[in-house]
């Protein structure tokens, strides 16, 4: 997610989750701004993941806002080519990035991940959009807005089925040795490995107590990767969608 200006006070901010959501959340993002600009533009990159858009003043025009009110939500789908739109009005817009997938089981969003559209968050979690805009009062920096909104998936996260509600994660510098080990041994692979669209690599298998179990390559060396290849750091946090002083401490 960016935003284009010849001349702007429009600030864009990227906060990781906590680690007990991170196999479900990606980043979360702000775009906060103190005037109206119609040379910003926000776009948002193709990066195989989809968004979940709040917008507290009617900044973008993606939704139209409901009677009496300028909140939006909308969910932005899996895109292929970047997506841009103007900025209306000073922007305070509030983002979560999800990790392929975790819409379906963080928020029960029953329908199959779309490409190249958007749609209404009002009209499919309804109550979740509410109860994220009732606290619209407390959220007056970009930090709060995401403890917050952090928080209530949190409190999502807890009302699910324990299969469903924990993941155990575990990273690996060797994947591929352990991956030979479990698989001679693991009747029960949901996935052998495979790269996710942020480019780590890894495999998912349920435990004899029926929770999920994922084993990833460690950040680090995909960092490391990436780096190689040739990317900027802040390529690398872009691609992988965190921040970039996590690229740049994990690296020194």
């Amino acid at each position: 997610m960016h935003t284009d200006s010849v001349k702007s006070t429009t600030h864009y901010s990227q906060f990781a989750p906590t680690r007990i959501l991170t196999p479900f959340v990606a980043c979360y993002w702000t775009i906060t701004g103190a005037d109206e600009n119609p040379a910003t533009r926000i776009r948002v990159l193709p990066d195989g993941c989809m968004d979940i858009i709040f917008d507290f003043i009617g900044s973008i025009r993606l939704a139209e806002p409901p009677q009496d009110t300028n909140y939006t939500s909308f969910m932005v789908g899996i895109h292929e080519t970047s997506m841009v739109e103007p900025l209306q009005a000073a922007p305070k817009m509030l983002g979560i990035r999800f990790r392929p997938g975790a819409v379906t089981s963080l928020l029960g969003f029953s329908a199959p991940e779309f490409s190249e559209s958007h749609v209404d968050l009002d009209g499919v979690l309804p109550d979740f959009s509410r109860l994220v805009f009732s606290y619209a009062g407390d959220m007056n920096t970009p930090r709060k807005m995401v403890a917050v909104l952090e928080r209530l998936l949190l409190e999502r996260l807890g009302s699910l089925p324990d299969s469903h509600a924990l993941t155990r994660q575990f990273e690996t510098e060797c994947l591929d040795d352990v991956w030979k080990d479990i698989e001679a041994r693991c009747a029960d692979i949901i996935h052998p490995i495979r790269e996710a669209p942020w480019g780590q690599r890894g495999f998912r298998l349920r435990d004899p107590d029926g929770y999920v179990v994922e084993v990833s390559k460690s950040l680090k060396v995909l960092f490391m990767r990436l780096l190689d290849m040739g990317m900027m750091p802040e390529k690398v946090a872009e691609r992988v969608g965190v921040p970039l002083e996590m690229v740049n401490g994990m690296t020194k």
